[in-house]
């Protein structure tokens, strides 16, 4: 926590604005932001009593902020000084029809030990880094290429979206559907941000059995489905419903692929691919649900 606040207090770009929320926490977070803030009384602190989720939490900040450009930092990643002035500059270059700027990322260890940036570790097929810019919406239905910490919008883009989803468990996949929709995107390759894996983190534990981001990842694609148009979306899509329906199938989350394949029927996958997800339900005992 420390470590981002500061990170923010460093940004070479002087206009800042920092609001810090405080999720209900009990690792002693509360009294190291409670000093930093006596040192900086400009920083707006809001300690919820109880953890009210993440994307309340950030929609709670985002009514009391002012700035015409938002970056949602969560307390264990790090922005090197220059990512607000570079995202700012960027944006205004690119003109009104882009709305979110993203950039390359270093991910470090919870001892800040660097692993590598984000693009050398999630290179594609043909090991070549492939970061779209423009009108990206079918991208991000296929596939993972972006590295959430180092988005930063235009206010109008979250004021149009009406901010977080708050029935959602976590906020930057909705957030990317939705606004790739209206909003064309532009990439720096320049690594801006640090990105702390954390063992134990609620992304480390997306993809575990009973978890609730499994449904909130349902739901987004629920939401997707009425917002493709053509049929490379619907293709793309059909491929992000089949990697999710895999997932639950591993999982044991018969509901949760029982829902998976109603979706593809809807996005008109081919009947082979939907027979093929069937069968391997009932080869692994879901056969009472279809």
């Amino acid at each position: 926590m420390e470590e981002a606040i500061q990170s923010v207090l460093d940004q070479k770009y002087s206009n800042i604005e920092l609001i810090v929320i405080d999720n209900n926490s009990s690792d002693g977070s509360v009294q190291v932001i409670k000093n930093i803030c006596s040192k900086f009384p400009h920083i707006h602190f809001i300690e919820n009593k109880e953890n009210i989720g993440n994307c309340k939490a950030f929609n709670q900040g985002f009514k009391l902020c002012h700035g015409q450009y938002i970056i949602d930092l969560a307390a264990d990643d790090i922005l090197l000084s220059d990512r607000t002035q570079t995202g700012v500059s960027d944006l205004q270059k690119e003109g009104n029809l882009f709305g979110v700027h993203y950039t390359d990322a270093m991910i470090i260890d919870e001892a800040g030990q660097e692993l590598g940036t984000h693009t050398q570790l999630t290179r594609t097929v043909d090991n070549v880094p492939n970061q779209p810019e423009g009108n990206i919406f079918t991208e991000i239905l296929g596939r993972y290429f972006i590295c959430p910490p180092t988005i930063m919008a235009k206010r109008e883009v979250f004021e149009e979206l009406g901010g977080y989803d708050e029935t959602l468990t976590f906020e930057d996949f909705d957030f990317l559907v939705r606004s790739s929709r209206i909003y064309k995107f532009c990439y720096s390759p320049k690594v801006l941000v640090k990105r702390r894996v954390v063992i134990g983190s609620q992304s480390d534990n997306q993809y575990k059995r009973g978890s609730q981001d499994l449904w909130s990842v349902y739901k987004v694609c629920k939401k997707a489905l009425d917002l493709v148009e053509t049929k490379p979306e619907r293709v793309a899509l059909n491929r992000r419903l089949q990697y999710e329906c895999r997932q639950a199938i591993i999982l044991g989350e018969s509901e949760l692929v029982r829902e998976y394949i109603a979706l593809m029927e809807a996005n008109n996958a081919s009947g082979l691919q939907i027979g093929l997800y069937k069968i391997a339900t009932i080869a692994t005992g879901f056969a009472k649900f279809f």
